[in-house]
């Protein structure tokens, strides 16, 4: 059935940000020189960091809030690798965009008169090789801890066949 009303809500919302993003976001000349090298891939696949931001940005502007991510490749003492090592093993950080749908909950507490974020749980969703030939979805929650200013994280998976 075909609906008699034209819903101007994603047109409205995608020239809004093409209104925002028509020219891309510049850098400050003061950045971080990591996130001036990461730019261009702001994601580890491939997405400039501008594209990002205009996802992100029209995700926010549709649902009300949107989430940045921002991770780094587990390593055993990433500290103790100089820069030629961490280029050589492909180290840095990528940015994620997390949905508000993916965000199941979350914790806060005061902490110095600051609320802070103390816990949140993520939704992920991948597909992952299973057998010779097939697929399957799995599901995972990713809890993130902040325990006096460390975060730790924990996995949960529930694998549909």
């Amino acid at each position: 059935m075909i609906t008699p009303f034209f819903s101007a809500f994603a047109h409205t919302t995608s020239g809004l940000t093409g209104m925002v993003f028509r020219a891309p976001p510049v850098l400050d000349p003061t950045a971080a020189p990591d996130l001036v090298r990461d730019w261009t891939n702001i994601d580890g696949l491939g997405t400039a960091g501008d594209v990002f931001a205009a996802q992100v940005f029209e995700e926010a502007l549709a649902k009300g809030h949107s989430f940045i991510y921002v991770d780094y490749p587990e390593v055993a003492a990433p500290e103790s690798l100089n820069p030629a090592e961490q280029k050589q093993l492909q180290l840095r950080a990528y940015w994620i965009h997390v949905k508000p749908h993916q965000v199941v909950s979350w914790r806060t507490r005061a902490e110095g008169g600051l609320t802070v974020l103390a816990q949140v749980v993520i939704e992920e969703t991948l597909t992952e090789e299973h057998g010779d030939f097939g697929e399957r979805e799995v599901c995972q929650y990713r809890q993130l801890r902040n325990e006096e200013g460390v975060i730790t994280w924990t996995l949960w998976r529930q694998v549909r066949d």
